[in-house]
């Protein structure tokens, strides 16, 4: 990581924050490591394992993209993001039922969201 993104002092939301800035200027490799250093700090919030399994995708890395989101669906089973991003993971990976079965369910709860 640069030196002009200094994570040593920031809590677990400022380097999410870090993390969300570094991934919009297609810095995925930096932003993963944010939000590595975000799950260190606070290991119970989905959504820290779901962006970086984004940047997993990002990079093509499709089994530490499942890994992510499967520990996110193990916090919180209802994230969107978590069975979005699995089931584009395990298209990638050629295991076609279950990717489907993943991309039914974010969509079925994305319906039924707000």
């Amino acid at each position: 990581m640069s030196k002009m993104y200094s994570t040593a002092n920031l809590s677990d939301k400022e380097l999410k924050e870090q993390g969300n800035r570094l991934f919009s200027l297609h810095k995925y490799e930096d932003a993963a490591n944010c939000y590595t250093k975000a799950i260190i700090k606070n290991p119970t919030q989905a959504l820290y394992f779901t962006n970086r399994a984004l940047c997993h995708l990002k990079l093509k890395r499709w089994e530490s993209s499942c890994q992510d989101c499967r520990r996110a669906l193990d916090i919180d089973p209802c994230s969107v993001k978590g069975h979005f991003f699995l089931g584009l993971a395990l298209l990638e990976s050629e295991l076609y039922d279950e990717a489907v079965k993943h991309l039914q369910r974010g969509m079925f709860l994305s319906n039924n969201s707000n």
